[in-house]
């Protein structure tokens, strides 16, 4: 802000030189101005959105973790076993090797499925799409620990 006032105030001084109106300066000053001040909003509006587009993803992130370790306590399934994966037919669910891994890696794959996009392309209103698609995606995955659902995943 500093520089790009500077600046005007130099290119002010130039058109003064050159023998331009006061009048034509001022308002040249003024027009300068209420750009730099609508770049600013609009610098501080991107700002804002993506402190709040990372709060909320500190808020979802929580929230898997809170759900995810309700589910292990809910069903005795331990953290660090292997049942899931082993189950698994799908090399992307195989491949986690432990039960938590299995879990995360199924949430994050349905979430990206049903919402069309990765979570760094997220918008606000994706989080909350997350938040209640959540409790579904949860209950799926207590009918595959408990073996009412085949696992072709």
């Amino acid at each position: 802000i500093e520089q790009r006032e500077s600046e005007l105030k130099t290119t002010a001084q130039k058109m003064k030189e050159a023998g331009i109106s006061e009048e034509q300066i001022e308002e040249f000053i003024k027009l300068q101005k209420r750009k730099m001040e609508e770049e600013i909003d609009i610098k501080r509006n991107r700002l804002r959105e993506e402190l709040i587009r990372e709060e909320l993803h500190e808020a979802h992130k929580e929230n898997i973790m809170n759900l995810v370790e309700a589910l292990f306590e809910e069903t005795g399934l331990d953290p660090k076993g292997t049942e899931l994966p082993s189950r698994s037919s799908a090399p992307i669910y195989r491949s986690a090797g432990t039960n938590d891994a299995y879990i995360m890696k199924y949430i994050n794959f349905t979430l990206k499925q049903k919402l069309k996009r990765g979570i760094d392309e997220w918008e606000t209103y994706d989080f909350e799409e997350a938040r209640r698609l959540l409790p579904t995606i949860i209950q799926a995955l207590k009918n595959k620990i408990k073996g009412k659902e085949h696992e072709n995943e």
